[in-house]
């Protein structure tokens, strides 16, 4: 049973198949053709998430990051039907899941990558984030936080735990959230699949 975290925020535990984790883990680590990519958006913070919350990033602002992308870890056959997978056994008790589609990225986090604040309410209904580290600290960096409450004004951070995944509804409310730098004392790099899953079917009926 997922964990609701905030109203707009779940936490699933044990998401794969422990074995099929244990493949896919291996994958990320062997595969060397990760894409570093920089981004650099001026005006994003007074069009694309324009808010005046004090606690928001100001419109003159610039949204940026810094993260690695593997094209061909997200064309891995095994890699995204096991994702479907867990997706749908993860989420028939309590989410209606009929036919959807996924938006499927696999990123690595290393040394000074981040997140600035941003919301994926553009890309779908529903945002994944599955966590692939064994044993990962709160220090090294790579914190999920969520802004959340009156004008934002509250934080959640969520420790990326081994085979666990968070699942942001943004049809119940934004969700802005950033992502915390990694440290230079960290000790591996960060491994996470997110998932953008699109489907007019999918509605929260109990929890």
């Amino acid at each position: 049973m997922p964990k609701n975290i905030i109203p707009n925020v779940y936490e699933f535990e044990n998401f794969y198949n422990e074995k099929d984790l244990e493949i896919i883990l291996s994958k990320f680590k062997e595969n060397k053709k990760w894409d570093q990519i920089v981004q650099d958006r001026p005006g994003h913070y007074s069009h694309v998430f324009q808010n005046d919350a004090l606690s928001m990033p100001d419109e003159g602002e610039s949204y940026s990051a810094s993260f690695s992308k593997n094209l061909e870890l997200v064309d891995d056959a095994f890699i995204r039907d096991k994702t479907k997978e867990a997706i749908r056994k993860n989420l028939a008790d309590h989410f209606n899941v009929d036919d959807f589609s996924i938006d499927l990225r696999c990123h690595k986090f290393e040394k000074n990558d981040y997140f600035r604040i941003h919301t994926d309410s553009y890309l779908a209904s529903y945002a994944l984030t599955i966590s692939l580290n064994k044993n990962w600290k709160w220090d090294w960096g790579r914190i999920l936080s969520i802004a959340y409450g009156e004008k934002f004004s509250k934080l959640i951070s969520l420790l990326p735990k081994w085979n666990s995944a968070n699942l942001l509804s943004n049809d119940i409310e934004a969700s802005p959230h950033f992502v915390t730098s990694i440290r230079e004392f960290a000790l591996e790099a960060r491994y996470n699949i997110t998932c953008f899953i699109k489907s007019k079917k999918i509605e929260i009926i109990s929890l």
